[in-house]
């Protein structure tokens, strides 16, 4: 006989456990039996009323189709809650008036119960020994159905189920609380690692209290740039810019691509504080321009005359690490003036541009990077900007491509016109307004978060003779050169990759101009990019990736 003809395979099938597991469908099947209609016919016929005729009680008027039919309704549904919900809605529950006891030690009646059926769809009184015998149940079960009704706890059993997970609710968060299955920490504070060591190995009791409470300081401030970061005033429009990691062009699985030199490919990510669902990405590539001061503040330019300000917006924060090279220069710093002047609404009354602690950097667009190096990850081979595009970053935001959305701009050239603000690499926050005499814009530095220092003034950065309104940023051409050393390396993995013939690849023909001019050309402007301002006029260094 076939096991699966079995008339008892039932359940879940034991496929080798030693523990036996609990055959849940017999359990139902069992259950579904114990509250079914076993005599559907009344072949057990029904007891008659043998008491005296009432005014309240018509028991002769319930017919043998009349409980046939109630039993059929009564029955329809196998499960104990339903019944007994029906069965509440037939009872009437009272508290006696007045209560006596026939016994010098009885106990006096906690309620008193009537009994109701359905005919002609109105209730009609009935006795207690007709209604138990219309529904086939005990007066222990109605006990227990008025009982829960005046407690007001709701007719459900509670019989069964789980007895002992609640017991351990406490515990069982206290263990889960204790016991942490993170991954390891990675790009950890320097400050941090190292003042830990330091306590760890210093042995004189107040030189490990002074580490202790500097260490507590510098936790607190970190912690106060993420609450700075989070607070979303009504009259304060806040974003958040990064530079992604650098992605290889091309990018391929074979071993020859992680000792070769490749085309780098540049992304720096703008977006909300509170909206990180829709970033917009600047892309270039290594043959049009550098990763430094020059192309975060063309892009960021773009982006802030591209962007729809609320009528409310009076003040503009922007959130962004303490890279020097990058971010916290005085070109950043030039660029937001020169914008705050000129082109931004009228609305817009001043700029705060806050840094975090050193190495407690996570800002809302690392979030975001996160997501595009998981759909990375997902591609072995990526030959071209368009396929980085199309499979990463349009499937997050919106992408801005250079030469095509935006362009770039010197703005080292304002420095003709403008200072350099002192200071700068120690301040926390930097304060850009308008001025209300003068048309001018001023700036401070502050080195707090959230005070600001009494003794520092507002100041202007313009150079004698120099008015701001004539400060005019000449476009740059798109093209850098590559050097020697770097193509050669390129050329080895081309060739290891698509043999001899790599320029007939489709994929792969953007990059014959690099080897015959040693960069993609763009537009010509009023101050090409030379070959030996590769490192710039300034020495920019990223203070830590």
């Amino acid at each position: 006989m076939d096991v699966n003809e079995g008339e008892h395979q039932v359940g879940e099938v034991d496929r080798g456990s030693r523990k036996r597991k609990r055959n849940m469908t017999s359990r139902r099947r069992k259950k579904e039996v114990r509250y079914s209609d076993h005599d559907s016919n009344l072949e057990n016929g029904i007891e008659l009323c043998r008491h005296r005729q009432r005014s309240d009680l018509e028991c002769t008027k319930i017919s043998l189709d009349d409980i046939k039919k109630i039993r059929r309704k009564f029955f329809l549904e196998a499960d104990k809650n339903i019944q007994d919900n029906k069965l509440a809605q037939l009872l009437q529950i009272v508290k006696p008036k007045r209560s006596r006891s026939r016994k010098p030690d009885g106990q006096s009646h906690a309620f008193s119960v009537k009994y109701f059926l359905w005919k002609n769809d109105a209730k009609i009184g009935v006795c207690q020994k007709l209604f138990l015998g219309v529904f086939s149940v005990s007066q222990r079960r109605l006990n227990t159905i008025a009982k829960k009704v005046i407690d007001g706890t709701g007719v459900v059993d509670r019989r069964g189920g789980d007895r002992r997970s609640h017991k351990n609710a406490d515990k069982l968060m206290k263990v889960k609380e204790f016991i942490s299955f993170g991954s390891p920490a990675t790009d950890v504070c320097g400050y941090c690692v190292r003042t830990l060591t330091q306590i760890s190995i210093c042995k004189e009791p107040r030189e490990k209290q002074k580490l202790k409470t500097e260490l507590q300081v510098h936790k607190v401030r970190a912690k106060n740039f993420h609450k700075l970061m989070k607070e979303q005033p009504a009259d304060t429009t806040s974003y958040c810019f990064d530079l992604q990691q650098v992605q290889p062009l091309p990018k391929v699985p074979i071993q020859d691509a992680f000792y070769s030199q490749q085309v780098s490919f540049y992304c720096l990510c703008i977006t909300e504080n509170t909206d990180i669902k829709n970033p917009v990405f600047y892309t270039w590539l290594e043959t049009e321009a550098k990763r430094g001061a020059a192309e975060v503040c063309s892009a960021l330019r773009h982006f802030l005359e591209t962007a729809n300000f609320t009528a409310t917006t009076k003040k503009l924060r922007l959130f962004a690490d303490g890279c020097s090279g990058q971010n916290k220069n005085c070109h950043v710093m030039h660029m937001l003036m020169l914008w705050l002047n000129k082109d931004a609404p009228k609305m817009i009354q001043s700029i705060e541009v806050i840094f975090p602690v050193r190495g407690h950097s996570y800002l809302p667009a690392d979030r975001v990077f996160g997501r595009a190096e998981k759909l990375i990850r997902a591609h072995s081979t990526i030959k071209t900007r368009e396929k980085y595009h199309e499979i990463v970053y349009s499937k997050i935001g919106r992408v801005r491509t250079l030469g095509t959305d935006w362009c770039l701009y010197d703005i080292k050239s304002a420095l003709t016109s403008l200072k350099k603000p002192t200071g700068l690499q120690s301040a926390k926050r930097v304060i850009i307004k308008r001025s209300i005499k003068t048309d001018c814009i001023l700036i401070k530095l502050e080195m707090l978060y959230r005070n600001d220092d009494p003794t520092k003034k507002l100041e202007t950065l313009l150079k004698p003779g120099k008015r701001i309104n004539q400060i005019e940023l000449p476009k740059l051409t798109i093209g850098k050169k590559i050097k020697q050393k770097k193509l050669k390396s390129l050329e080895k993995l081309l060739i290891s990759l698509s043999g001899e013939n790599w320029p007939e690849d489709p994929e792969l023909t953007w990059l014959q101009p690099i080897f015959t001019n040693g960069a993609i050309q763009g537009t010509n402007s009023q101050n090409p990019v030379s070959e030996n301002d590769e490192q710039g006029s300034d020495t920019e260094m990223c203070d830590y990736v």
